[in-house]
């Protein structure tokens, strides 16, 4: 049952993301610049927020959560900052394929800081992950070489930031949840 949770849980997310990419193409075309589009995202995004922190947070946050926040934020930013980017040089679809990357990046942050090898089930899903990313690019049509540089790298950087967005938040999800079972007992 969590397997098929989690699959869900990625599927919203891939779903998110793909229709963030439409509403960036539809604001480039309708002569929006990038830094309008990006600060409209944050400014709805604080106010959603506020919201939920005002009618549901019981939480204090301590200044050792503020900087784990902060470092998790911040890579958040850099990743919306590079995937908008990369969706202004590139189809949307290339730049999503690009995005995610960050699931073999974030294999092998895992490896570097658990200082382990992947398991086979993980570099599978690697060389599957590379074989659908070839197919999906268009390399084989060559489609790839039509591509724009610049947004290649902003795609890719969207996904080195993402996956230390995970990583991260695995982190700060860890310290929050301990200091707040210390707050019950």
């Amino acid at each position: 049952m969590n397997k098929l949770k989690f699959s869900l849980i990625v599927l919203l997310g891939a779903c998110s993301y793909g229709i963030l990419s439409s509403i960036l193409k539809i604001g480039f075309l309708n002569g929006f610049s990038f830094p309008a589009l990006l600060g409209g995202q944050y400014v709805f995004g604080w106010f959603g927020l506020l919201l939920l922190v005002m009618f549901f947070s019981r939480y204090k946050v301590t200044l050792k959560n503020v900087f784990s926040l902060l470092a998790v934020g911040i890579t958040m930013s850099l990743t919306s900052i590079f995937y908008g980017l990369s969706v202004k040089e590139l189809p949307a679809s290339i730049a999503i394929v690009l995005l995610f990357q960050f699931t073999w990046m974030g294999v092998l942050i895992e490896a570097i800081a658990n200082k382990t090898f992947p398991s086979r089930e993980k570099l599978l899903s690697i060389l599957i992950l590379f074989i659908g990313t070839i197919f999906a690019g268009g390399i084989f049509d060559g489609i790839g070489q039509e591509l724009s540089i610049k947004g290649i790298t902003f795609g890719l950087l969207a996904a080195i930031t993402f996956s230390n967005y995970i990583y991260l938040q695995v982190g700060v999800f860890l310290l929050m949840f301990q200091s707040t079972q210390k707050a019950f007992l």
